[in-house]
């Protein structure tokens, strides 16, 4: 399945979800509304905090990296969490106080659900930009909307009507942040830390608003049990999941899908029956969202250059060199020969095309040449995987000394691996060390390079001058043993 067509199912799963979720809304109306709020998000933090270590876990047995515990990722995964969490807790505030003003629940989604019109006109403030189609599913789902919510027109403005009118504005640059956001950061990590701050704020706005009785909460369990678990925390962790690789304006259509099952959630559920005009709406919405999912499969390399998406990778040919090429968040172009012999290059958003062949065809001789390393290295059985261990564990017992100190005198746990990307991972919190099967086959000067790399990362976790300068402390020459790496 394609990217942009999986990650859009992602969104209407989590629209299903949230639109359900007004059923549990409803049979929770009892509690009061920051409580409700709280509780959900501190159920939502309970979920998500374990979910977290089991990602972890599956990361760690891959050989793939996790999240770092400090360092600039952090701090952003930490901003970015702020800013998410309290556009998410102001939105929902929004809401709550606008529908508490007139209940009114028709024009309240109504109003709410202008973030589809919002964000891809509040996108143009920060330079990006939509295809015309997107701009006509807009009209649709918006036309859809009205036919679904509205059905007694338009009756007025009404200070309600301005604060419901500032909770969409206040989703909007909520789906925008996470769009910023979460290509940048783990998406588990950062709903969690998102509702984290829900929580808190909503905690503190309870506290200092509302009287809420034990026995208010033990009669709205089970609502706020499904709000919890299910809408904020697999329902919005879904949401930055799904926006990963999503045009936001794609993503807001989806997720307006909400108002959808929200109504046949109320038919099928609560016995509230559709009007012809309610399941025109819905039709009209379906196909608004329907639409930008089959663009994308179908025409998806007539739009490489819509910002803030990456766009499906087109096949190229440069100077007899094939080779796969997609726009990203990047600075710079940048090459990368796979495992396979497979080519890929990236380059920035804007950057035009040609411009990526010039840069193939300028690197076609380094490209060719580890071309047919790759091939080399696909083509060799990998070796005993015992004798490998042996072989390590007694390369590594010659350099512990050197970091006995720093590791309070006790050896790291030696392990390997079949690995394609890597050479050697330390996970310094579990005081281990995993070494690629590959290793072994390259020259001994390269493998006492990659130890003695994976052993200074106990002194410094990550590739920072300050890194480098413990590696070349103790092997001057390391610059050149790397080289062995890449031509072996």
């Amino acid at each position: 399945m394609k990217t942009q067509t999986r990650n859009t199912m992602m969104l209407v799963l989590c629209a299903l979800i949230w639109g359900l979720a007004f059923v549990a809304q409803s049979a929770g109306a009892a509690l009061a509304p920051f409580a409700f709020l709280a509780c959900r998000s501190w159920l939502a933090v309970a979920f998500l905090w374990p979910l977290c270590h089991v990602f972890d876990a599956v990361r760690r047995r891959k050989g793939e990296p996790i999240a770092p515990s400090a360092g600039p990722r952090r701090r952003l995964l930490l901003m970015g969490g702020a800013v998410c969490g309290t556009l998410l807790f102001a939105a929902s505030a929004a809401q709550q106080i606008g529908i508490t003003l007139n209940p009114s629940t028709a024009k309240a989604s109504f109003i709410t659900a202008m973030y589809v019109v919002l964000v891809p006109v509040v996108g143009l403030l920060f330079g990006r930009k939509s295809p015309a189609q997107i701009w006509g599913c807009v009209v649709l789902s918006v036309a859809g909307l009205y036919l679904l919510c509205m059905k007694g027109g338009f009756e007025g403005v009404e200070a309600s009507d301005g604060i419901l009118l500032l909770c969409a504005v206040l989703f909007t640059f909520q789906i925008i942040a996470v769009d910023h956001f979460s290509p940048q950061l783990d998406g588990v990590r950062l709903s969690l830390v998102q509702f984290l701050v829900v929580a808190v704020e909503s905690t503190a706005a309870s506290l200092l608003t509302e009287t809420v009785a034990l026995a208010d909460l033990t009669a709205n369990a089970l609502p706020v049990l499904y709000c919890g678990v299910l809408s904020s925390g697999v329902g919005y962790t879904l949401q930055i999941l799904g926006q990963r690789d999503l045009n936001p304006a794609i993503a807001s259509l989806a997720m307006c899908l909400e108002s959808v099952f929200g109504a046949l959630g109320g038919w099928l559920l609560l016995s509230q029956n559709l009007s012809l005009r309610e399941l025109a709406g819905c039709v009209l919405i379906f196909a608004a969202v329907v639409g930008p999912s089959c663009l994308w499969s179908g025409c998806s390399a007539a739009l490489p250059a819509v910002a803030g998406n990456k766009a499906a990778a087109q096949q190229r040919q440069a100077g007899g060199v094939c080779y796969e090429l997609a726009r990203r968040r990047v600075k710079n172009l940048n090459l990368r020969v796979r495992s396979d012999g497979t080519v890929a290059v990236s380059i920035p958003m804007r950057t035009p095309v040609r411009e990526a062949d010039a840069f193939v065809l300028a690197h076609r001789d380094w490209i060719e040449a580890a071309v047919q390393r790759q091939l080399r290295r696909a083509a060799r059985p990998l070796p005993d995987r015992e004798a490998a261990l042996a072989h390590f564990t007694a390369l590594s017992r010659q350099v512990f000394p050197a970091f006995a100190g720093a590791l309070g005198g006790r050896m790291p746990v030696v392990k390997v691996r079949a690995m394609t990307s890597r050479w050697g991972v330390c996970a310094p919190a579990k005081r281990q060390i995993t070494f690629a099967l590959a290793l072994y086959d390259m020259p001994p000067e390269a493998q006492l390079y990659v130890v003695v790399h994976e052993f200074c990362h106990f002194l410094v976790p990550n590739h920072s001058p300050a890194f480098w300068a413990e590696v070349e402390k103790r092997l001057p020459d390391w610059k050149a043993r790397r080289r062995l790496l890449r031509e072996g």
